[in-house]
């Protein structure tokens, strides 16, 4: 669940091979606008990288995730709160 966890969640696909699900429920762009923390920027845009499939709270979300990461958005579903 968000950006905290992600740099886990990657090693621990690295190390077991098991597929990585991201549940995103904000992202540091919503939380800051356009001053975004560029740190919690690039570990929110690794974890997604390496995500198989990524679950957003919102379209969006989903929309935000596609448009500043790049990711494909058939690995994205939408599951509301």
């Amino acid at each position: 669940h968000d950006w905290m966890t992600f740099p886990a969640g990657v090693a621990l696909k690295q190390l077991t091979g098991r597929p990585l699900i991201l549940h995103v429920h904000s992202l540091e762009f919503d939380r800051s606008g356009q001053a975004t923390n560029y740190h919690i920027d690039q570990i929110e845009r690794y974890g997604m990288q390496n995500a198989d499939r990524i679950i957003a709270v919102s379209h969006y979300t989903r929309k935000l995730i596609i448009e500043n990461y790049g990711i494909p958005a058939e690995r994205i579903s939408v599951v509301h709160n």
